[in-house]
């Protein structure tokens, strides 16, 4: 038998990165999807559509955990950025080899950039990648060494800073950019006393915001050149981001114990989360929309909540889909079950307006439901249950297949197939009686004994034929074990002891216990083995054979003994 593979149902990864495509604007209206993008641990790439929650594309980039992407296009969103590492064997200076990747998650085309920088023995690692707001450029920095700017259409690289220029720890592109491209003047902002190395920065409207390894953020305003600072002490602060929306001035801040959401205006906490308490760890965050975000877990799970920080999970009908979803089991408990009688036992078959009836009491999602798996099962199976000539037994055998009640249907398929005189299938052979039930044991150890390969199948198969009665076929079975397994020795003689126990007051079983041994002890004679053949000759009384055997092999004295 063939089968082919029509489509795989992927599953999410435990992921090292996430990034949200960008937001939802009069400009991308019509071609907006809600994407996150997701790198795993596995090196690939992941697209999820946060409203229905399914992976809609993966694709195998980086050999190493994806550490960084950005995406790099807006109207739609269609291609990333992504970036990974393998340390380099003999290495003892901290280099690697870095992998700087662009895929298009439409086409699936993987472009590999800086190809010809990783061909040396290694490099400085890459920290990260920023794209510029417009989509026309981005940096690349390391971890030790100038950085590079590129030209995102064209995939070149335009410039390396030089070795002299500062390293940078954080980086952010202006916002206040102009299609034309004019030229703006730099802004330089004062440093700080008290603040520990800048780790992350992110900048919106007249707010720039800076961490540091010491757990501190720093807010900037460009207007009045005034700074507040934010002392946490939860640690280096790994990633800051706004949040998306025109004076939507909260800020996601992640940290290696926890998370804060923040409102720069106010200069207040929102809500926290902490780690391992809340929950066991978390990778990466980023903004899903202006009152949600999103937590990527070391468990393997990307979490989508509310500012609460809190009820992180959904049940299937709160996501969007293009088909109602058909499947009555969503339902509450009590509410399915009671559907489930109702459909067997009939009450409408008065008034005659089943839908009526069974969605009387329910919410109008959970109408909605139903409604869509009556269309779904078709009016040829509500006529089925509201004919009278059909039996009770039969009604609810037919209502448990529809909504895939297993046990139910088990159960009302043995009183059915009872009732009509019919033998029961082969999946209640316990409730058969003892003859159908000897005999389809035997007719599956027949089967098997074709296909018994393996060892443990064998012994399993020889203990299920010797239970049945079946003396024949297991010694049969023992008897064709190959002599070069170790085993073979101890299975011919099981095969002896059997044909000796079995019937032992028979005259023909005799008969066929010495040929038994006979065989048995010509075989082992053959495979070298000429004291064990030797010992069941004489149990069989095959003295004279024995003898010359001893003989033959140059045993003239132990012959004497016979």
């Amino acid at each position: 038998m063939r089968l082919t593979m029509s489509a795989i149902l992927s599953s999410m990864s435990p992921s090292k990165a996430v990034r949200m495509c960008p937001p939802l604007t009069t400009k991308n209206w019509g071609a907006y999807r809600p994407l996150l993008a997701v790198g795993t641990v596995t090196g690939h790439l992941q697209v999820v559509n946060v409203s229905t929650g399914l992976v809609e594309r993966e694709v195998a980039v980086h050999s190493a955990p994806v550490l960084g992407l950005e995406w790099t296009s807006t109207h739609p969103a269609a291609s990333l950025l992504s970036f990974a590492h393998c340390n380099v064997t003999g290495s003892t200076s901290g280099l690697v080899r870095n992998e700087l990747v662009h895929t298009d998650i439409v086409t699936g085309k993987v472009r590999h950039l800086r190809t010809e920088q990783v061909r040396e023995v290694g490099e400085p690692k890459i920290t990260m990648i920023r794209v510029s707001h417009l989509k026309k450029y981005f940096v690349v920095a390391f971890a030790a060494g100038p950085f590079e700017l590129w030209d995102l259409a064209k995939l070149c690289i335009l410039r390396t800073m030089p070795k002299k220029f500062p390293h940078i720890t954080a980086l952010e592109w202006s916002p206040l950019h102009t299609a034309r491209g004019k030229k703006k003047d730099g802004t330089k902002i004062p440093a700080e006393t008290g603040l520990g190395t800048i780790t992350c920065i992110c900048w919106k409207s007249d707010m720039i915001v800076r961490g540091d390894t010491e757990g501190n953020v720093n807010i900037w305003n460009m207007k009045t050149r005034q700074s507040k600072n934010i002392h946490t002490g939860r640690g280096k602060v790994k990633r800051i981001c706004f949040s998306p929306g025109k004076n939507n001035m909260k800020i996601l801040v992640l940290y290696e114990d926890g998370v804060q959401i923040w409102d720069v205006k106010e200069l207040e906490m929102i809500n926290e989360l902490r780690c391992p308490g809340d929950l066991l760890s978390v990778e990466d965050v980023d903004w899903a929309g202006s009152d949600r975000v999103v937590l990527a877990g070391q468990d393997g799970a990307v979490r989508l909540a509310g500012l609460a920080l809190a009820g992180t999970s959904s049940h299937t009908l709160a996501y969007g889909r293009e088909q109602q979803v058909v499947c009555m089991g969503l339902l509450p408990r009590d509410t399915f079950r009671g559907i489930a009688c109702m459909l067997g036992y009939r009450p409408w078959a008065e008034e005659g307006d089943i839908r009526k009836m069974v969605t009387t009491g329910l919410t109008e999602e959970q109408v909605g439901l139903v409604e869509a798996v009556l269309d779904y099962l078709g009016e040829q199976f509500i006529t089925s249950i509201s004919d009278g000539g059909v039996s009770l037994a039969e009604r609810y055998l037919l209502v448990s297949l529809a909504l895939g009640l297993m046990f139910e249907m088990e159960l009302w398929m043995v009183v059915v197939e009872q009732r009509a005189g019919r033998p029961l299938g082969r999946q209640f052979h316990v409730l058969a009686d003892r003859d159908t039930f000897m005999s389809r044991q035997e007719e599956l150890s027949r089967l098997h004994m074709a296909r018994a390969v393996e060892r443990v199948d064998r012994v399993r198969l020889t203990a299920q034929l010797i239970c049945l009665g079946q003396v024949e076929a297991a010694v049969s079975m023992l008897l064709d074990t190959d002599m070069e397994d170790n085993n073979s020795m101890a299975d011919q003689l099981l095969a002896c002891l059997i044909q000796a126990t079995a019937n032992r007051d028979s005259t023909e079983c005799q008969l066929s216990h010495v040929s038994t041994m006979k065989m048995v002890a010509t075989s082992l004679l053959s495979e070298g083995k000429l004291w064990e053949g030797v010992q069941l000759l004489v149990l069989t009384g095959k003295v004279g054979d024995a003898c010359s055997y001893l003989r033959s092999a140059g045993h003239w004295d132990q012959a004497l003994w016979l």
